[in-house]
């Protein structure tokens, strides 16, 4: 495999576990708002934290990914 083939397969890789990371980090903090986990309040509050981070990280992994390919 050339080097630029594994470059862009890294890219796409990027771009799949961002979209997974968001997609996750979304169910985590509408879950947690809509109360189907756990009634304890921190628990909760861990959750709704834990999944605006998987959210804010999977959204920068997937525009460091779209704008990688562009150049």
């Amino acid at each position: 495999m050339s080097s630029n083939r594994i470059v862009k397969l890294v890219i796409i890789l990027c771009i799949i576990l961002g979209i997974l990371f968001a997609l996750s980090g979304f169910a985590m903090v509408y879950m947690s708002n809509i109360g189907t986990s756990l009634y304890n309040f921190y628990i909760r509050l861990a959750l709704f934290c834990l999944g605006l981070f998987l959210l804010f990280l999977g959204v920068h992994l997937v525009i460091v990914g779209v704008s990688s390919i562009k150049s």
